[in-house]
């Protein structure tokens, strides 16, 4: 089943396959937005966005933006396993 990936602002259709891909690649640096955070990771966006919001600090950009280091993602989700 192919799902709807946004990255950047460009919305593609790609298959489960790319988006283990992209997980995979991801630099722990990178800076995502909660949309494409919950987007990357498998599952329902709807609940990987709870629980990202919920579990993970986001960063503030000047444009009062919140967004989140995928390091920090990985690293919440290590604790709670």
């Amino acid at each position: 089943m192919n799902q709807t990936l946004t990255t950047l602002g460009t919305t593609e259709t790609v298959s489960p396959p790319l988006r283990r891909f992209v997980r995979y690649t991801i630099s722990d640096d990178a800076v995502l937005t909660l949309t494409d955070a919950a987007e990357i990771l498998p599952g329902r966006s709807s609940t990987n966005r709870a629980w990202i919001e919920t579990h993970v600090e986001p960063i503030q950009s000047p444009s009062k933006r919140c967004l989140y280091r995928w390091g920090d993602i990985v690293a919440a989700m290590k604790e709670a396993v």
